[in-house]
């Protein structure tokens, strides 16, 4: 690599710096009333998405007030068992919207506006768009109440703030103080080796202390049996008033004072969200249960706070056997930073990185569509799926009624986007085949869908690993709670019915009263009824049916008093 090139792509990363967006820093209030403390850290890395906002901690309690943060209109109500829960979206004058999740319950005039739109349609889930005249917000105006709906673990309120073009952005860019001052810890740093046996070698993981003023690993200097190398982060983030660990906000990696990599949380698209799985190396977190996170990024990664002044993707080139200097600066939004200090030096009598041999039976490249059968496995692979070269093996390990079982290429082989995925079938009637499914079944049991063609049930999964068919001929399982055949239910304020599949999953329910659809809010597990029809100490017809994906139903039926 030229000087010249190393020169250019310091002045391009400069320039882009100087055109970067700024944010209007006093046009919001906060959400909340009370001092902001997180839960969660924009962009941090969850399983197999970057967290699209920040987790507000509200003391452990539900039902605080939630204050719209600017004068504005609800654009966009969302209400699902699952996800954001109760979601609310408001959209401002200045073209950013923002969106408030796991909410208890909305306003009054928005909360009967919901149940108005749920009974028209006959849904507890509901994504509904209203007009920009119907309801009204103003700047610091109570709009909801915090809750735990959803796919929340506790209570909190989850809050972002998004421009038009659907980007998710940092909101602490807009002025939103978080009480901070604590910098990062480094815990592990891992070497990759990029030179021509990369696909053989593991990463050398190196453990970290702190020094008087930095972290460093235990050896200061590194010897690598390699031409080429890149690196990997393990770091996180403490707050005040918080004991988890959160992400970082910035990681920049210089070598001899050069910098080489960068990355920034300041926004990304939803389309984008995925990259986590690039992101942090999946192959150490299965073994290892830790976190690294590529101070690189691969050949079909295109993640926006990655695309900064950054060199060859990252990667270093050791084109001389001197001793380097690494530093790598990890930064907090507030930046509280630390800072990671070692040199690296080639070496070919090192031996840090040895060669192993993988079985296999194809490789495959990203950028390239693939669409073959081996055996009893067809494949269709998009361009856009993979971040890297994959190494695929085939390994028939078991049999059942349905389908021989496979494992395929690695559990820890993510892709960016489903590829579609067929098992040949076997013993199967004609009449039963749509109740076929695709499972995966490397940790817990993934339903991927699957309908059968020439032979094949074909559905989609988003990694490679344990794969077979199952059919689904069970129907759902209901489990009345506080419901009896004639029970008198004046005394309470809702009927509760536990609902639960064996394999395929719910697809949808449905409530009847008398005939008449009514409102079963879910929970996850629960439905309930809360009463809105008038209490005549009468009986009443109570009709339940659960459907799940392969068509299976279940009917409940009972009467009682109200």
């Amino acid at each position: 690599m030229t000087k010249k090139y190393v020169l250019f792509c310091l002045i391009l990363g400069c320039y882009l710096q100087s055109i970067s967006q700024s944010y209007p820093k006093n046009d919001f209030v906060a959400p909340l009333n009370i001092p902001l403390y997180l839960a969660g850290v924009f962009g941090e890395c969850r399983a197999t998405h970057f967290h699209a906002g920040i987790d507000i901690k509200t003391n452990q309690v539900e039902g605080l007030p939630i204050f719209s943060i600017g004068d504005g209109y609800v654009s966009r109500i969302k209400v699902s068992a699952f996800g954001y829960g109760n979601a609310l979206y408001i959209t401002h004058p200045n073209g950013y919207t923002s969106v408030y999740g796991h909410l208890q319950s909305f306003r009054e005039d928005i909360a009967r506006y919901v149940k108005q739109k749920q009974y028209e349609q006959e849904t507890f889930e509901i994504d509904i768009c209203p007009l920009n005249h119907e309801l009204k917000c103003k700047k610091g105006e109570q709009v909801a109440k915090s809750g735990n709906t959803g796919g929340s673990s506790g209570p909190h309120l989850h809050f972002e703030i998004r421009d038009s073009f659907e980007n998710t952005i940092n909101p602490q860019l807009f002025g939103i103080k978080i009480i901070d001052n604590i910098a990062p810890t480094v815990t592990g740093i891992a070497i990759y080796n990029q030179g021509k046996d990369r696909f053989n070698t593991v990463p050398i993981i190196l453990s970290t202390k702190l020094k008087s003023t930095y972290f460093a690993p235990y050896k200061d200097t590194v010897l690598l049996n390699s031409d080429a190398i890149s690196f990997g982060l393990e770091a996180v983030d403490k707050m005040n008033n918080s004991t988890g660990n959160n992400g970082l906000y910035e990681v920049e990696l210089k070598i001899d004072d050069i910098s080489y990599y960068k990355f920034q949380m300041n926004k990304f698209h939803f389309d984008e969200t995925r990259n986590v799985l690039a992101y942090i190396d999946q192959e150490i977190k299965s073994m290892f249960s830790r976190n690294f996170q590529r101070c690189y990024t691969l050949p079909n990664q295109y993640f926006t706070p990655q695309k900064n002044k950054n060199i060859n993707r990252g990667i270093y080139y050791l084109d001389d056997e001197a001793c380097h200097l690494v530093t790598i600066y990890v930064k907090d939004f507030q930046q509280n930073t630390s800072l990671l200090k070692f040199y690296v030096k080639k070496d070919y009598a090192s031996t840090a990185y040895k060669n192993l041999s993988y079985p296999y039976l194809r490789v495959i490249y990203p950028n390239k569509d693939y669409s073959y059968e081996m055996g009893d496995v067809s494949m269709k692979i998009g361009t856009k799926a993979l971040f890297d070269t994959t190494y695929i093996n085939i390994q028939k390990t078991n049999s059942n009624s349905i389908s021989d079982v496979y494992t395929i290429g690695k559990a820890t082989d993510y892709f960016m986007v489903p590829i579609e995925l067929g098992l040949r079938v076997k013993n199967i009637p004609s009449s039963l085949l749509d109740k076929v499914i695709l499972l995966e079944k490397s940790s817990g049991t993934k339903n991927c869908g699957g309908i059968y063609e020439n032979g094949f049930v074909v559905g989609k999964t988003k990694s490679f690993g344990l794969f077979s068919l199952a059919l689904d001929t069970t129907a759902p399982k209901i489990t009345p709670i506080n419901i009896t055949s004639n029970k008198i239910m004046t005394k309470e304020s809702a009927i509760k019915i536990a609902m639960a599949d064996n394999l395929s999953g719910i697809k949808y329910y449905d409530g009847f009263i008398d005939g008449d659809w009514v409102l079963f809010e879910n929970t996850g597990s629960v439905l309930r009824y809360k009463f809105d029809m008038p209490m005549t100490n009468t009986t009443h017809d109570l009709k339940l049916e659960v459907i799940d994906e392969r068509s299976n139903k279940a009917v409940y039926n009972t009467k009682f008093v109200y």
